[in-house]
């Protein structure tokens, strides 16, 4: 099992999650941010889009308190 953990749910860590997901680099990805329900929401974005794309990557989100 392959796992990358993303620091920043800003513009570039939405974009590189976005990316390793729809291509199935990795079975999981863990974005991290410092504001809280940044993360979360980026993690949420992704339910829709990834039954569309047909992928399978897990997304969690954790926040820095």
């Amino acid at each position: 099992m392959s796992k990358v953990n993303i620091i920043g749910a800003g513009e570039v860590g939405s974009s590189c999650t976005t990316c390793f997901s729809e291509r199935d680099f990795v079975n999981e990805i863990v974005i991290l941010d410092v504001k809280l329900g940044l993360a979360g929401g980026k993690s949420l974005d992704l339910r829709p889009f990834a039954s569309l794309k047909r992928f399978d990557t897990i997304v969690k989100s954790v926040t820095n308190e």
